[in-house]
């Protein structure tokens, strides 16, 4: 697959044009040639895995083992321990690997072009994807590995590589100190808001739904209106906010929650959810007038009765499930939770191959968890 992409990369970008590129251009091009070999399934956890730099500790000891050779060219290769900067030289250098030296010490992370793995010779090339000089040695490294004269390893360096920290995704601890004393202020008129962004016709978060307006509507249809629209805006809110809800409105509240989330787009869904964790008071009437499907009300007691006692979850408590597998969330790993991410698309796609689709799929696994449950019943009796 490897080697794939970087034909890929030969095909679908201009060598002359690469390093002009913005890193934001870079990224998205590299990712873009990627998801036509991968697909939007796996599209989607190379980007998890790239938001979480999952590769950048190989990639930095590449730059490091690259590094260590005081070279004057951008892309290079070492053969037995001699560098080669012009790619007219490889061959020659390969010819004379005998008389060098001993090779380079290659680890399990190298990329090993596939034809030429059991070649006592190794060719080891050092250079930036898509750059010109990598290129020309990459091409001739490729073909002498094609004719059986060498093994052809790839190794990612940059010549003028940047000092900018590698950052790593990571979690962070803040303690904010409270001033208990209340101040009377306009936030009407937030600070710092720019004269763009007032005139903005474009939809604001939070904007869609209150109390039956929709601000967003509104003040597209309204523009000269748009500072007393957002003051009747937080007019509704402050009056949501301070106004008590009764008991029978309360009651439902969870459901209704659910249901919007539920009812909501993909893309949105989980902006909904945040949204709602974060801003619930205030969206809190908002949402008593939520309608909630029945088939919502059935799911989630089925959930109460069965799937949750079977997981020794109680009431209040939070799991997460990933095609049914349980992760603990008390010692939750999101390097782990990729990795079985990449074994559960692995496991659906054989299914897909096999002709099943995703509806037959909930249909087996709707099966499955019926006669597991019969099966424990049976025992337990």
């Amino acid at each position: 697959m490897f080697w794939k992409y970087l034909d890929a990369i030969i095909e679908g970008v201009n060598a002359d044009e690469w390093n002009s590129f913005s890193d934001a251009k870079q990224h998205d091009i590299a990712v873009r040639l990627a998801s036509r070999l991968l697909g939007q399934s796996r599209t989607a956890l190379l980007k998890f895995a790239l938001s979480l730099r999952v590769h950048s500790p190989i990639v930095q000891l590449f730059q490091q083992l690259g590094a260590e050779n005081a070279v004057n060219c951008d892309a290079y290769a070492v053969v037995h321990g001699e560098i080669v900067c012009d790619a007219e030289d490889l061959e020659r250098a390969v010819g004379n690997a005998s008389e060098s030296g001993p090779p380079s010490t290659l680890y399990s992370v190298d990329h090993v072009y596939p034809k030429s793995r059991l070649h006592e010779i190794t060719v080891v090339v050092y250079g930036e994807l898509g750059s010109k000089s990598w290129l020309n040695l990459h091409l001739a490294a490729e073909r002498i590995a094609r004719n059986n004269k060498a093994k052809y390893v790839f190794r990612h360096w940059c010549r003028e590589a940047r000092d900018d920290k590698v950052l790593l995704s990571g979690y962070g601890v803040e303690l904010a100190i409270k001033n208990t004393e209340y101040k009377a202020m306009d936030d009407s008129n937030i600070p710092g808001k720019t004269q763009s962004e007032e005139d903005s016709d474009a939809d604001i978060r939070d904007y869609d739904d209150i109390n039956g307006f929709n601000f967003n509507i509104l003040r597209k249809l309204h523009g000269d209106s748009k500072e007393s629209l957002d003051q009747f805006r937080l007019h509704l809110l402050e009056r949501d906010e301070l106004t008590p809800l009764k008991v029978w409105q309360v009651q439902d509240l969870s459901y209704q929650a659910s249901q919007r989330i539920v009812s909501a787009p993909p893309e949105k869904a989980l902006s909904l959810l945040t949204e709602m964790s974060q801003n619930f008071p205030l969206l809190a009437r908002s949402i008593s007038r939520q309608s909630v499907k029945k088939e919502l009300r059935a799911e989630v007691q089925t959930n109460l009765e069965i799937t949750l006692s079977e997981l020794g979850i109680g009431e209040g408590e939070s799991a997460l499930l990933i095609n049914g597998i349980s992760v603990d969330v008390d010692q939750l790993d999101v390097f782990a939770t990729l990795e079985l991410l990449k074994q559960e698309q692995k496991l659906t796609e054989g299914f897909y191959r096999l002709g099943f689709k995703s509806a037959r799929l909930v249909t087996c696994y709707t099966m499955f968890q019926a006669t597991s449950r019969t099966m424990k019943k049976f025992v337990s009796h």
